[in-house]
């Protein structure tokens, strides 16, 4: 089975999100801010990440999203 992680500081976009992949048979994890996906990602290795480029009114997902790329492929962060 495929994983999602969905992280996004407003649960009706997660929620939207997570309705539209239901019907593909994903294992889905939720995040409402970037230190959340930090510790989900301790014990989940997603696939595939949705990411609010706008968390909390600031630009960090975008350096979140780079900086998880370099980890996931095996460097560091």
């Amino acid at each position: 089975m495929k994983k999602v992680l969905i992280i996004d500081d407003r649960v009706e976009l997660r929620l939207y999100i997570r309705l539209l992949l239901m019907d593909y048979a994903f294992e889905i994890v939720e995040a409402a801010s970037l230190e959340e996906a930090d510790a989900a990602l301790e014990t989940f290795v997603p696939d595939l990440v949705f990411v609010d480029i706008m968390l909390g009114g600031r630009a960090d997902g975008l350096r979140y999203c780079e900086r998880l790329s370099a980890t996931l492929a095996g460097g560091a962060q």
